[in-house]
């Protein structure tokens, strides 16, 4: 997860997971897309993701059924599916092109404009997002209740510092 933190109106919200077990993928989530339904940033969106989306989607179909809190948000180029290791090539490809998209179209050249503390948009998203968190059922499974939500309150929670490298 990407979040746009500080200007929703300016910075999508970059979504990428994927669930991968053995050799199947029976989970994968690709979106990019605004926390705010007004302003001309869903049209600069579609512009470069909707080929991306009619791309991918032929390759990838969608899964069904969609998760409310998915179905809600999703933006018609988004990649709600599931694959096999096989075809890990061609997602690894869709995510290299969403992402290489949003770095260049908006997170780089915008960058300096969007400082600031948390939009009440991104909060209220994130909130949302560790209430409905699909994952909260493989992640119990594996790693316990305990750590699933300290795990899931962290990165819903507030911005972080980056890492010192």
């Amino acid at each position: 997860m990407i979040y746009p933190t500080a200007r929703p109106e300016l910075i999508p919200l970059f979504a990428a997971e994927w669930v991968v077990i053995g050799d199947k993928i029976p989970v994968v989530v690709l979106d990019v897309y605004p926390l705010q339904s007004e302003g001309p940033l869903q049209q600069e969106l579609s512009t470069v993701y909707t080929p991306l989306g009619v791309r991918y989607q032929s390759c990838l179909p969608k899964k069904q059924p969609l998760p409310e809190c998915f179905a809600q948000l999703a933006q018609p180029w988004a990649l709600f599916s599931e694959c096999t290791i096989e075809q890990l090539p061609l997602l690894a490809s869709a995510f290299r092109d969403y992402l290489t998209a949003a770095l260049e179209g908006w997170y780089l050249p915008r960058q300096h404009r969007c400082g600031g503390k948390q939009a009440a948009a991104v909060h209220e998203y994130k909130r949302r997002r560790y209430i409905d968190s699909e994952g909260r059922k493989l992640l119990e499974i594996i790693f316990g209740k305990v750590f699933t939500e300290e795990f899931l309150r962290w990165h819903c929670g507030p911005p972080h510092q980056p890492l010192e490298l």
